[in-house]
């Protein structure tokens, strides 16, 4: 075990996907060792997010899905006892940055940068609003210009991408479905009470909370803090 000093020996809590196997996890471990942290424990990423204090009280089924860049990760637990966790590759928030720049390239002739189209995602990323209303907005971007291929600045109007948006919400809907379909009879019961608390980076899209809440059939809470809760529920665990 390597240390900062010959007094304080360094060792972390490791946060992992649902779906990691043993090999990945021994990978984990190996390459945090090696940078001289001693894992203590592990745990899936729900779990860590299901160690918030607002979430500690709980004491029928409930739910956590962390909307994250590559994967969704989704925890059902009774109490803070996990019954079921599984990483869905689908519709994650980067097939939604994917999507963005795909349709301004195909729309507009315009080569837009990742960062751009994040930006975009979030600002026009609407899916539907609580009337379930298609709601229009428009923002600037600029890019290359495939034809003249000089910098120009056109505005895209949110319309554009509801679409193809509202495609990727049904493919990762379906999944959630699956997931609650295989769940014990009086798990879903109790689940359809308390709900889904739903958290990470692609939870910022606008109108998810509503999205999920009438396909579901479950209350959702969304975080406010949703980029950071697996590093203050990891920081809870003992």
């Amino acid at each position: 075990e390597k240390k900062l000093n010959s007094w304080l020996p360094v060792s972390c809590h490791l946060v992992i996907p649902a779906n990691s196997s043993p090999l990945e996890v021994d990978q984990f471990k190996f390459t945090l060792e090696q940078a001289g942290m001693k894992v203590k424990k592990i745990i899936i990423k729900p779990q860590a997010i299901i160690a918030l204090n607002e979430l500690k009280q709980l004491n029928q089924a409930h739910g956590v899905i962390d909307l994250g860049a590559q994967t969704t990760d989704v925890g059902i637990f009774v109490g803070q006892e996990l019954i079921r966790a599984v990483t869905l590759t689908v519709a994650n928030g980067d097939d939604f940055t994917q999507a963005v720049m795909e349709q301004v390239l195909t729309e507009y002739d315009l080569k837009i940068g990742w960062a751009a189209a994040q930006q975009i995602k979030h600002q026009l990323g609407a899916l539907l609003n609580s009337s379930g209303i298609i709601k229009t907005s428009v923002v600037t971007v600029r890019g290359k210009h495939t034809k003249t291929h000089l910098v120009t600045a056109v505005r895209v109007k949110s319309s554009s991408f509801q679409a193809r948006f509202q495609q990727l919400a049904n493919l990762l809907i379906d999944e959630l479905k699956e997931v609650i379909s295989e769940l014990p009879a009086e798990v879903v019961i109790q689940l359809q009470e308390q709900g889904f608390y739903l958290t990470g980076g692609n939870s910022q899209l606008p109108d998810w909370q509503v999205v999920l809440k009438e396909a579901l059939l479950t209350p959702v809470i969304i975080s406010k803090s949703p980029q950071i809760d697996a590093v203050k529920g990891l920081s809870c665990v003992r």
